[in-house]
């Protein structure tokens, strides 16, 4: 293990395979250095992406643009689970409710274990529905870290694994 700190990301391609971001004494990235480098990229103003970033998504998006980075598509319309939207950016995803309580309409997560299994469990329209709340926990404290979800809630150990748990019907 070697750490390695520079403000040269052509030094850093040529030394690294994976890289580690810090801010304010905590990892907010741990992965392929590539995906570490454009996480430090400061995303670029709305007016010059592709895809808009609309209505509630926009507001909590503007919260802090940094943490979730650009916008990689359009903002999705959902049937399902109460109806309600999402988009997908560079860094995570931000979904809106149509249904919902209103402290849990509107809720972004980052990339991390808990977005890839949402995701290939169909997001938003899968069986989870609509994120309802934040992830909560720490795992270098030994904690099951939890998030909470339209119709149950994923809980992640390092003894157990993820798992998600239904609501009971």
């Amino acid at each position: 293990t070697m750490f390695v700190v520079s403000h040269s990301a052509s030094q850093v391609r040529q030394l690294c395979e994976r890289g580690v971001v810090l801010q304010r004494g905590q990892i907010v990235f741990d992965g392929p250095i590539e995906e570490a480098i454009s996480y430090m990229d400061p995303p670029k103003k709305l007016k010059a992406w592709a895809h808009p970033v609309q209505g509630r998504i926009r507001e909590l998006h503007e919260r802090s643009p940094a943490r979730f980075g650009a916008p990689v598509g359009p903002e999705l319309r959902v049937d399902r689970n109460g109806g309600g939207s999402w988009q997908r950016f560079q860094n995570g995803i931000i979904t809106a409710s149509d249904s919902l309580r209103s402290d849990a309409k509107v809720v972004g997560l980052t990339n991390g274990i808990f977005l890839a299994a949402y995701m290939r469990s169909g997001g938003p329209e899968g069986p989870w529905g609509f994120m309802a709340g934040a992830p909560q926990g720490e795992i270098e404290k030994f904690q099951t870290r939890q998030m909470t979800f339209q119709n149950g809630t994923a809980a992640y150990s390092i003894d157990h694994g993820l798992e998600f748990r239904a609501k009971p019907a």
